[in-house]
């Protein structure tokens, strides 16, 4: 991004701010409204990228940039759950319908003795 561009956003992330203060809202109340610094940050970029349509290579790293570390957090924390439910689901899909046929046998038993 030029700097011309960034000042700009600063100009009006603080015209935001200072409406939102004129309306009576607190420190706290404005920053929870505008929401997490890094997301806003990223918000702009995209909205920035998406309106200048010349290609860049400049852009097109920072795209692939910000989609790799997306990719990499799923890696890093995603799959491994993921891999861990899918062990602890097909022990249940194989206790379950044993548990079933246990009790079923059992009531079946049951029913046998008391006749």
């Amino acid at each position: 991004m030029s700097s011309s561009e960034r000042i700009d956003i600063v100009k009006e992330i603080k015209s935001v701010m200072l409406e939102l203060q004129n309306t009576g809202l607190t420190t706290e109340r404005i920053i929870e409204r505008l929401g997490n610094p890094k997301e806003l940050a990223k918000a702009y970029l995209g909205d920035a990228i998406s309106k200048n349509s010349k290609f860049s290579w400049r852009k097109f790293a920072a795209v692939f940039a910000f989609c790799s570390s997306f990719a990499g957090a799923i890696g890093m924390f995603v799959l491994p759950i993921i891999s861990t439910l899918s062990i602890a689901l097909m022990i249940s899909g194989v206790i379950t319908p044993l548990g079933g046929i246990i009790k079923f046998v059992g009531n079946l038993w049951e029913m046998i003795l008391l006749e």
